[in-house]
């Protein structure tokens, strides 16, 4: 089991679309879990790095969520038997491809 702080995370006022602190939130914890790096000044939302920032704080804020998700694919994906519609070939590359993200994110 990975160390991270437990989710759900939210992204610091989501909710009203005006958060420019970057701060990810953990719901359970009321902690900051991360920042996203703002790289341009003010909040001039017609400004692209705007709209990437945004897009970074929702990605953050996603990961506990992406992780539970992903182990349970883990799980469907390793209990498939080879005479279902992939090859045993296409499955085993797939397992293997996630069983290395989540080490990944677990830190191992």
């Amino acid at each position: 089991m990975s160390k991270h702080t437990p989710g759900p995370w939210k992204q610091c006022g989501a909710s009203k679309q005006e958060c420019q602190c970057g701060q990810i939130w953990s719901i359970p914890h009321d902690i900051v879990v991360a920042v996203a790096q703002r790289d341009f000044q003010g909040a001039d939302q017609a400004y692209p790095k705007h709209a990437q920032f945004v897009a970074n704080m929702a990605m953050l804020a996603a990961a506990p969520d992406m992780l539970v998700e992903l182990r349970i694919v883990r799980e469907i994906i390793a209990n498939i038997t080879p005479d279902k519609q992939f090859s045993s070939e296409a499955l085993a590359t797939r397992l293997h491809e996630i069983n290395v993200v989540l080490a990944k994110a677990e830190g191992k």
